[in-house]
């Protein structure tokens, strides 16, 4: 997959996942907040070898314009008044010889845990696409193992604590975890994993809106099924072309509230970079029917409307490849947009380790 369709897709994404953030044309004003911060942090080396390239600190700055929920919508009162928004992100990487610096375009969701008058305290996800100015290069710069794209994914965990001045300022402390790596779409792919402290400054547009509380209807208990398919590419190796992977995926989920469900799902793999391993381990030209393996996993999604975050954990119960691990994982972003078609964006991984990324398409009832 070349980076102009991955570009195109994740930009899909960015504008699925923030459909509420300027869907509204009565929205009042006083929803809506410009965010600005700095950071200070370090790249955690989950690498021996990044010792190697790791110099100087992090420091970024981040711009974006966010929409405060009030409640209008039931999903917002059930996911206690998110924020939403769009935002830009640039970091110096601490090292600009091998490093070099980082832009990204991102989505953000900041949820609450505590919410008073004058303080709040909240955990965001942020998800977006990357350019990283530097990238492994055989010949020029072949120290960097963590990026070896230009475009990359951008994850981003955090937690905040906000102050609250009167009117139309708030004042925020984060602590930040972002992620940036390829998804396996080109080797090598270690990834970077920055640590951060966040200043950060909130100006309201106008005064906050009005919270709405209704009362809201228990959510009757169901079971809903899918069928999913997606594609992706992945490297095995440093040089090697890029080979297909696909997934086909049956699930069954029991939705359980207004904020999540759990399921249980049957998946078949198709790897064709599996052949370079079987040939390493059988020493035999293997057969296409082999790069396919099985699993079976379960699944945790939280909900925010027809929005919804997915962890999963699996087993392969077959796989002539023994060389993989047994367990796999899969998280990622889930957006039903029409009643019975859903978009799917998911990192599979074993055990920390990026496998391929899956952009898919499922079908539910």
């Amino acid at each position: 997959m070349n980076k102009k369709i991955i570009l195109l897709l994740i930009i899909n994404i960015l504008f699925i996942t923030n459909i509420d953030l300027f869907a509204q044309k009565k929205d009042s004003i006083s929803k809506y907040f410009f965010r600005a911060s700095i950071s200070h942090g370090f790249i955690a080396p989950h690498h021996n070898e990044f010792k190697y390239f790791i110099k100087n600190h992090i420091k970024s700055f981040e711009l974006s314009i966010n929409k405060q929920t009030n409640g209008a919508k039931e999903w917002e009162q059930i996911a206690r008044y998110p924020s939403l928004g769009i935002g830009y992100y640039y970091a110096h990487l601490g090292n600009n010889q091998i490093l070099g610096e980082v832009h990204a375009l991102y989505s953000n969701i900041s949820m609450s845990i505590l919410n008073k008058k004058y303080f709040g305290l909240n955990y965001s996800f942020s998800t977006g696409i990357a350019y990283l100015t530097k990238k492994y290069d055989f010949e020029t710069n072949y120290t960097n193992i963590a990026i070896s794209s230009n475009l990359n994914v951008y994850l981003s965990l955090g937690i905040s604590a906000k102050y609250k001045f009167p009117k139309k300022v708030e004042i925020t402390n984060s602590i930040k975890i972002t992620h940036y790596s390829n998804g396996a779409s080109n080797m090598p792919n270690k990834g970077l994993n920055i640590v951060t402290y966040q200043l950060g400054f909130n100006y309201m547009l106008k005064q906050r809106a009005k919270i709405i509380n209704n009362e809201i209807a228990k959510k009757k208990k169901l079971f809903e099924y899918s069928i999913f398919y997606a594609i992706g590419r992945r490297v095995r190796e440093i040089g090697t072309k890029k080979y297909l992977t696909s997934t086909l995926s049956a699930n069954v989920e029991r939705v359980f509230s207004h904020k999540g469900k759990y399921g249980l799902g049957l998946d078949l793999f198709y790897d064709g970079s599996k052949k370079i391993e079987l040939f390493k381990n059988y020493n035999d030209n293997p057969k296409k029917s082999e790069y396919l393996y099985s699993g079976v996993h379960l699944s945790y999604d939280i909900i925010f409307g027809k929005m919804s975050f997915t962890f999963q954990t699996g087993y392969y119960f077959y796989n002539k490849a023994l060389f993989y691990q047994d367990y796999y994982q899969r998280y990622g972003l889930r957006y039903k947009f029409t009643k019975h078609l859903m978009a799917n964006l998911l990192l599979k991984t074993y055990f920390a380790k990026a496998d391929f990324i899956e952009y898919g398409i499922a079908f539910y009832w």
